[in-house]
């Protein structure tokens, strides 16, 4: 925050006393271009974390829709295995029986 007020208080002290030669102007022009670059860079900046955050949050929603419908694929499998397993029980059980 302290250096966001620093340049511009800086700018507005320089470019407010009279002209003492070519070189005061010449200051304040510098000071101009910086101040509007870095408030280009900090826009760009910003936009660019909100287009990487937004990509980001999409690719942990896809994740999480995989992982929804892969437990739902391994909880299917793991019914049918276990109806098996009791359908093979139960025949042993009759096998058994009848031997």
């Amino acid at each position: 925050m302290k250096s966001r007020l620093v340049l511009p208080l800086w700018h507005r002290l320089t470019c407010v006393v009279p002209d003492k030669g070519p070189l005061n102007g010449c200051v304040c022009v510098l000071v101009d271009m910086v101040i509007g670059v870095h408030r280009l860079l900090a826009h760009a900046t910003r936009d660019h974390i909100v287009r990487v955050a937004n990509e980001a949050e999409f690719i942990l929603n896809r994740m999480r829709a995989d992982d929804v419908q892969k437990h739902a694929e391994f909880e299917v499998c793991l019914y049918s295995i276990s109806l098996c397993l009791v359908g093979t029980f139960i025949l042993l059980l009759l096998h058994s029986v009848v031997v």
